[in-house]
């Protein structure tokens, strides 16, 4: 359903942003292809047609969905398919049009975490399905006390995270490591840097580098600390404040996973 809305919502972009005169008098390559799928695009338009109030309805909230199996429906591809075909053809007339088409080339917030959810699979099934069930329950409403529960499901998820990438001992073992408490365990700071650059010194490492690396361990201990603090919040502050929560868990998974391919060095 979520996968179907977004290449709607695509194509109706794309739709929008034609030239009126396109659409009202279109030319005759452009007629040509019209006309060639032009019941199977009526079809599809109708199809649309019953997502549409769906996706009003839903507005801003689509950003925070999750499904832990959707099925890409058919029309949805056909009619994002058709609607680029008709934007490209007409790009010679209307360059504008090529910004657009290139604007919706990037991943939409559900391609997203698809992309994500795929990335924690190759790590561990289990951390996969810790992120899908976190935003399922966020979304359950019969669930009395989903905020709290989503969240402490994501703080489980990124400790995890750290734990499978950064086990302690090989955190103890790299050359930059200083115990920074009395426990003498790597902090999550540091098993969040660990993730990122493994065993290897900074010395070779520009600073900006470093710079940009300390700053996500520290937002990786941050975003662990808020998610362990929103159970002390009032249940009207709670939605907004646990779907903000959830998304900065995202960005800063991503952010290490994206840093890690570039720098990572294990022993």
């Amino acid at each position: 359903m979520l996968a179907s809305i977004d290449m709607f919502n695509k194509s109706n972009q794309l739709l929008e942003s034609l030239p009126q005169e396109q659409l009202s008098n279109p030319s005759h390559s452009l007629f040509s292809l019209i006309s060639s799928g032009f019941e199977f695009s009526e079809n599809i338009r109708n199809h649309s047609e019953q997502f549409k109030d769906y996706s009003q309805r839903v507005g801003g909230e689509i950003n925070s969905l999750m499904g832990s199996a959707v099925a890409v429906d058919a029309s949805g591809n056909a009619m994002l398919s058709i609607s680029s075909s008709t934007a490209i053809s007409i790009i010679p007339q209307y360059p504008q049009i090529k910004e657009v088409i290139e604007d919706l080339k990037l991943p939409t917030p559900f391609e997203k975490r698809k992309q994500l959810e795929s990335e924690l699979r190759e790590i561990d099934e289990r951390i996969a399905n810790i992120y899908v069930g976190a935003w399922q329950t966020i979304n359950d409403t019969s669930k009395k006390d989903r905020f709290r529960q989503a969240s402490h499901s994501m703080k489980d998820l990124l400790s995890q995270f750290l734990d499978l990438l950064a086990p302690a001992e090989k955190v103890k073992n790299a050359e930059w490591y200083i115990p920074e408490n009395t426990s003498k365990k790597p902090t999550q700071r540091q098993r969040a840097r660990y993730t990122i650059i493994g065993v290897r010194s900074e010395d070779k490492m520009h600073e900006e580098d470093i710079e940009m690396i300390e700053n996500i361990a520290v937002s990786a201990r941050n975003t662990y600390n808020d998610l362990s603090n929103i159970s002390h919040t009032r249940d009207n502050e709670c939605y907004s404040l646990a779907v903000s929560y959830l998304e900065r868990c995202e960005e800063v998974m991503r952010s290490i996973l994206e840093l890690r391919r570039k720098f990572y060095i294990s022993s």
